[in-house]
């Protein structure tokens, strides 16, 4: 359920401040509003969306400067990540890193933009994992 939200704000569906009405969410996607409930409660610890009380949750607008702010901390993590994963990496570590790239393009090349996304995250979890370091890898996958 998380992963299909997230592909919603990937897609243009859900929008930077659009309110998310979690019983919409649950027919649409044919599941409770348990479920949506939790996914959301989820992502408001990923930082995807807000949850004001008594008003309702949305879909985490961020301005020029926050998102700076973490395009700066997540490259300081996931370069620390690469130079630890470099280090740990075997052969077929690298074949498997080279045949996710090789999708990523793949879908590049097609225009898939959801595609593109979900082989790029594909990518880096791998990385985060092959760094050795678990809490890293959480970290960066918020």
């Amino acid at each position: 359920m998380i992963s299909a939200i997230k592909g919603a704000f990937l897609e243009g569906v859900l929008k930077p401040g659009q309110a998310i009405v979690e019983r919409e969410v649950a027919r649409r996607m044919k599941v409770g509003t348990t479920v949506v409930r939790e996914a959301l409660i989820a992502l408001q610890g990923q930082g995807f969306v807000r949850r004001v009380t008594n008003t309702g949750t949305y879909v985490t607008r961020f301005d020029a400067e926050e998102v700076h702010q973490l395009c700066k901390l997540r490259i300081e993590f996931e370069t620390m990540a690469f130079q630890w994963a470099r280090t740990r990496a075997t052969a077929a570590d690298i074949d498997n890193l080279t045949a996710i790239v090789d999708s990523v393009v793949e879908a590049a090349t097609r225009g898939n933009r959801k595609d593109f996304m979900e082989r790029d995250i594909e990518f880096h979890r791998s990385c985060w994992r092959l760094s050795g370091n678990r809490f890293l890898a959480e970290t960066l996958d918020c």
